[in-house]
């Protein structure tokens, strides 16, 4: 039961350090800056009606990109 909690302390910790890198975000920043910001690596990555998806798995935050600027970004 310890490592239960444990394992749910650490993800909601990890998830409060996404948002604030997310907060930092800014539409119209490039792809690269916005990686630098968030300091992970994405763990999907899709394109529909060329409009990029950059999603990580902390929080189901996400970055979407259209001729490579950032226009939308946030948790689902």
């Amino acid at each position: 039961m310890k490592r239960a909690l444990f394992a749910v302390a650490v993800l909601l910790c990890v998830s409060c350090q996404m948002d604030k890198r997310f907060s930092r975000l800014q539409t119209g920043m490039t792809k690269t800056q916005v990686l630098a910001i968030v300091g992970k690596r994405p763990t999907g990555d899709k394109t529909q009606d060329g409009v990029e998806t950059l999603q990580w798995e902390t929080g189901s935050h996400y970055a979407k990109f259209k001729n490579g600027r950032l226009v939308d970004y946030g948790v689902e």
